[in-house]
């Protein structure tokens, strides 16, 4: 329920394209999933940053291109970093009567104008930010 805001605002801006440090990090996925390329391309932008891209070059694959995959990708991995993120919340304040701050916590997290920026416009920061929650819950 919490993730919900998260989820409508990037529903809402699924046809984004990304601009700048983000559309040259999206060319590259794009571009490594051509054929005579490789995936180790997928280290984008000199970073060592395969597992993401990878990730993106798998939504890609039903139809190469599309920034609408990009997006959605980007959107399960936002959802997984939330859902994290209020599992560390349930651990770190596990009474009961705090289940309201802790959806509130996570809403605001998933509405936080650096995570939305992140999502909409591709960067392995956000990536790494999903995986790092993951890992700590």
């Amino acid at each position: 329920m919490a993730c919900l805001p998260f989820a409508a605002v990037m529903v809402a801006h699924a046809g984004y394209i990304p601009l700048f440090d983000g559309l040259l990090y999206s060319e590259c996925v794009v571009g490594a999933l051509q054929p005579g390329r490789s995936l180790a391309e997928l280290n984008c932008g000199g970073h060592t940053s395969i597992a993401y891209f990878g990730w993106l070059a798998l939504w890609q694959l039903p139809s190469v291109g599309s920034s609408v995959s990009i997006i959605l990708a980007n959107t399960a991995a936002g959802l997984f970093a939330l859902w994290s993120f209020h599992g560390i919340l349930s651990i770190a304040f596990p009474e009961p009567e705090r289940r309201i701050e802790r959806l509130l916590m996570t809403a605001a997290a998933g509405l936080a104008p650096a995570f939305l920026a992140s999502a909409l416009n591709t960067t392995p920061d956000f990536g790494l930010t999903a995986a790092l929650l993951g890992v700590l819950y």
